[in-house]
């Protein structure tokens, strides 16, 4: 059994595009609209009838969030990492890189707006506020991540992937690629805050959607579970690494129930990780029998410069 920590990798989709639901749609009403036509005209040979033309509803959303990637757990590279000296001291995160980081929504800072593409700055900055409040409600709001009560997080969608994005969480395993919900067992440590670190940026999508990526790194302090016996700094906290987007389209474009910020792809990882919790999307230490917790902080996982894609698999 490895006596490093545990790393696990994630990867989320993105929400199905609405221009395509809507061409969609109305290719679908057209063709109800031909073969009435047709059973009309067949009908009206024998009797007069009514002919209700099909159709004529929005056409759901049925793709699915796929499970954030290979979900997996395992040893960190502790000579890659290079780590940072421990120090004795009662703060969780002295010791790590963590220590350097924001605190909670401080640390989800703003970059002041320029214009992309046809969206003027002022649309940006709209966006990116609204963006800002869901990696809160998502990542920091204890009534999600505390108490894994979602709906703070759902109202900031728009309605027509709120049921999908739903769906998903309650499945698990994708869960964590859209919230933050801590493990039974485990809460928040009452004497530290969440730590933050990261940047948000802007892009204009193929379609001329406006898409926000949000890279950020989330240090939760925790308590619970069975500590190792050889446990260093950094051995209570559960490190969080989220890039994903949020989408907004033009609203005169699309229909009423996709206005607003649709979720889109994203990748990430967690570092000190249970294993046995990454098919349930929620955070939480690991006991000692998986191997441990770290003796020493590894920079690499704590860094908002690594990639996801970079992160091995191994649980």
């Amino acid at each position: 059994m490895s006596s490093e920590p545990a790393r696990t990798r994630y990867r989320r989709k993105a929400a199905p595009n609405p221009y395509a639901q809507l061409w969609d749609g109305a290719s679908r009403r057209r063709s109800a609209h031909r073969r009435s036509r047709r059973h009309t005209v067949r009908v009206t040979i024998v009797s007069v009838i009514a002919v209700v033309v099909a159709g004529l509803l929005a056409v759901p959303l049925v793709q699915q969030w796929a499970p954030v990637g290979n979900s997996a757990t395992g040893p960190v590279d502790a000579a890659g990492g290079g780590g940072v000296a421990a120090k004795a001291s009662s703060d969780p995160f002295d010791g790590t890189p963590a220590e350097r980081y924001a605190v909670g929504i401080r640390g989800v800072v703003l970059p002041k707006p320029k214009q992309v593409g046809s969206w003027p700055a002022s649309d940006v900055r709209t966006v990116m506020t609204q963006t800002r409040s869901v990696l809160v409600a998502a990542r920091l709001d204890p009534r999600v991540v505390q108490r894994g009560s979602t709906a703070a997080y759902l109202k900031l969608l728009s309605p027509a992937t709120r049921g999908m994005v739903s769906a998903s969480i309650r499945r698990g395993g994708p869960g964590l690629g859209y919230v933050t919900r801590l493990a039974p067992g485990f809460t928040l440590d009452p004497k530290a805050k969440i730590r933050v670190a990261g940047k948000m940026t802007a892009r204009a999508g193929r379609d001329g959607q406006l898409v926000v990526m949000a890279d950020y790194v989330w240090v939760y302090p925790l308590r619970g579970g069975k500590p190792s016996a050889a446990a260093g700094p950094g051995s209570t906290l559960v490190v969080l690494h989220t890039v994903e987007s949020y989408e907004v389209y033009r609203p005169e474009a699309i229909a009423a129930s996709d206005r607003g910020l649709r979720p889109g792809g994203g990748n990430s990882y967690t570092f000190n990780m249970d294993c046995s919790l990454v098919g349930k999307g929620l955070l939480g230490l690991p006991p000692p029998d998986q191997g441990g917790r770290p003796s020493s902080p590894d920079d690499a996982a704590y860094s908002p410069n690594t990639n996801p894609k970079s992160i091995r698999s191994t649980c």
